[in-house]
């Protein structure tokens, strides 16, 4: 039996970098790598010493979706005149100074406001081609994996 290797697939027009601005191709099938572009946030031992467990959740979506998706996004914080969105500091009083003057000139009105540009918010977001990610790990085994993975790379930890 002889091996012989596969020819190298013909890169087609669709292929080319102008593909990310076009209509898509017709997918073959075939194995692929890919490198998708994740926006997240963690949430809990970073920020509160007393939590047991951080999460990390986000959004993934292909290069091309990021760019219409952000646009809309953009778009409803035009409309809203709202700074960049953090729920800490739209939840909590005191926590962002931006926040803190959009919730005193929309006054009285700040619960109901709130909650209607988080619905558009949301609108925008399930609206989108964009998947949701998460991960919840126990804080403290994941500091000592890493102290224990840095001190056998570098002899010392950065902690000490």
């Amino acid at each position: 039996m002889q091996i012989v290797p596969l020819p190298r697939r013909q890169i087609r027009l669709c292929d080319a970098e102008w593909l990310r601005y076009s209509p898509p191709c017709p997918v073959e099938s075939e194995e692929f790598m890919a490198v998708f572009y994740v926006y997240a946030d963690d949430s809990g031992k970073f920020t509160n010493q007393k939590d047991n467990y951080t999460a990390l959740c986000g959004y993934l979506a292909h290069v091309t979706e990021w760019g219409r998706f952000s646009m809309e996004w953009n778009y409803c914080r035009f409309r809203w005149q709202v700074p960049p969105i953090h729920m800490s500091a739209i939840m909590y009083e005191g926590r962002d100074g931006e926040w803190d003057e959009v919730r005193k000139a929309w006054g009285d009105l700040w619960p109901n406001k709130r909650d209607m540009l988080l619905h558009d918010l949301e609108v925008t977001i399930r609206s989108a081609q964009i998947v949701c990610v998460g991960a919840v790990v126990d804080a403290d085994t994941s500091v000592r994996c890493r102290i224990r993975h840095l001190r056998n790379s570098t002899g010392t930890t950065p902690f000490t």
